[in-house]
């Protein structure tokens, strides 16, 4: 009797049966983008931070919003290009 299950000599073996959500990229990257932008919305309501009244006026603040967007913008590429290898390897596993 065989037993159906996803290990297949050691390896997940994906299917078109598996019941795995499939979602497409660019919907994972809209709804990320909403979420951090949403965190940031809540995070802007409160102005009496003197730290962030000095950096601004030192010309600083535009700095940190620099160096953050950097970060942030690798990471997206960094999760796309992981993605899009993902995808050709899946490919290849299909073929």
């Amino acid at each position: 009797m065989a037993i159906n299950s996803p290990f297949k000599e050691g390896r997940f073996v994906f299917n078109d049966n598996s019941k795995m959500m499939k979602t497409k990229p660019i919907q994972s990257l809209i709804l990320t983008i909403c979420l951090v932008m949403s965190t940031f919305l809540v995070s802007a309501q409160s102005s009496d931070v003197d730290m962030a009244d000095t950096m601004r006026e030192n010309g600083k603040i535009y700095v940190v919003i620099a160096v953050l967007a950097v970060i942030l913008g690798g990471f997206f590429i960094n999760l796309i290009l992981v993605d899009r290898r993902l995808r050709k390897l899946e490919n290849q596993n299909r073929k």
